[in-house]
């Protein structure tokens, strides 16, 4: 272990951060009350499992209480893995996640298809709105997305329109079931993903993901299509909802289960 990472899990056990705990505890059950769910009422988060942080954990039993007429589901890897091979075996896409070279590739395709199967929010573990999800009420046909405060370096009008520039997240999103545009983006990343080895020779292994199944993919896409879907575009900045990529307490996880980023 390097020497910063070792004095930061120090840290983090000093200050009653570690050891983790297991957030997965606080979810409903998939199996049991899913389809005792309205759609515009599910909240679906995955990740390898729950292990969290001391102050991450509480900051979900915040967003689940100030949420408390939404349930929310956790999709660990197997239960993931289950639903894709349940709904999306002998599909390209089914291919590509079988064959992706890391679990946050897969991540980044699963927050799309259990969002096509079972619609609702989609939200990162580490991530939230500060505002009530129930401010926004979820019409058929669609798409719900946050525009991060990153620019996007695509020169293109349509982007400056919807985005003022910035890229599309993909931290979250909702939608209720059967969303079509998100059939296309499946079909886009399995188009795409052939050139993943191209961007990871020229760019490193971060960059490819973007590109390929991450924010930059997501992105292209829209570019790529005109905008012509019908989108409910959440600006990072925005007053009521107040969108938060990492809540406090996140950093933690990152000493619990190496994260993508630090793939070389």
């Amino acid at each position: 272990m390097k020497p910063a990472l070792a004095l930061l899990r120090l840290y983090a056990y000093a200050a009653r951060e570690l050891p983790p705990k297991d957030v997965a505890n606080l979810f409903a059950n998939p199996q049991t009350e899913l389809s005792q769910t309205p759609p515009s009422q599910r909240v679906h988060m995955t990740a390898i499992n729950g292990l969290v942080g001391r102050t991450h954990y509480h900051e979900i039993k915040d967003f689940m209480a100030r949420n408390d007429n939404f349930n929310f589901f956790f999709w660990d890897d197997a239960a993931a893995d289950n639903l894709m091979e349940e709904h999306f075996s002998g599909q390209r896409i089914f291919e590509v996640y079988q064959q992706c070279p890391h679990g946050i590739m897969r991540a980044d395709i699963f927050r799309l298809c259990v969002l096509l199967i079972h619609g609702g929010w989609y939200f990162d573990l580490k991530s939230q709105f500060q505002g009530k999800l129930d401010t926004i009420p979820l019409e058929t046909g669609i798409f719900y997305l946050v525009i991060e405060d990153n620019k996007a370096d695509l020169e293109n009008p349509l982007l400056d329109k919807y985005t003022s520039g910035n890229i599309i997240a993909n931290w979250v999103m909702a939608a209720l079931p059967g969303l079509p545009h998100i059939s296309s983006i499946l079909d886009y990343i399995a188009d795409e993903f052939p050139r993943f080895n191209d961007w990871r020779h020229q760019h490193g292994f971060v960059r490819a993901v973007w590109e390929i199944t991450g924010p930059r993919m997501l992105t292209r896409y829209f570019v790529t299509t005109g905008f012509a879907e019908k989108l409910r575009i959440i600006y990072n900045d925005d007053s009521n909802i107040q969108p938060k990529y990492a809540c406090r307490g996140a950093w933690v996880r990152g000493l619990i289960h190496q994260h993508y980023t630090s793939v070389k």
